[in-house]
């Protein structure tokens, strides 16, 4: 049986494994260059704003948030990041920066959980 991994799926791969091994600048690139495979590709959207919060680049983050809600429809995760993005402009419009904010982040995206709290598996 053949699976179909886009480039973009495998750049972005790449670039989770790499966060993983704390290797934030290679990881950058690969979710950079799956977006060059794909611009829609939201996971690589969602990651960059996450990298970019986590570095207090608040400008950056709110821009990939936005741009990965924009393209990934209802996707739950990613309708968390918009509501994240709209608590930053508030949070900034108020003169309270993102401090305020980053504890909602995630560093990596929850599973969703079955019953009992397993793990399901995509």
């Amino acid at each position: 049986m053949f699976v179909y991994e886009s480039k973009a799926s495998i750049e972005h791969s790449i670039g989770v494994l790499l966060e993983q091994h704390d290797r934030v600048s290679e990881a950058r690139e690969a979710y950079g260059r799956a977006l060059q495979e794909d611009i829609a590709f939201y996971p690589a959207h969602v990651r960059l704003g996450l990298l970019a919060l986590n570095a207090k680049d608040t400008s950056t983050a709110i821009s990939e948030l936005d741009l990965a809600a924009q393209v990934a429809g209802t996707e739950p995760y990613v309708r968390r990041g918009s509501t994240l993005v709209r608590a930053m402009r508030v949070a900034i419009g108020l003169g309270l920066g993102v401090s305020c904010a980053r504890v909602a982040a995630p560093t990596t995206p929850t599973l969703p959980r079955g019953p009992g709290g397993t793990e399901i598996k995509r």
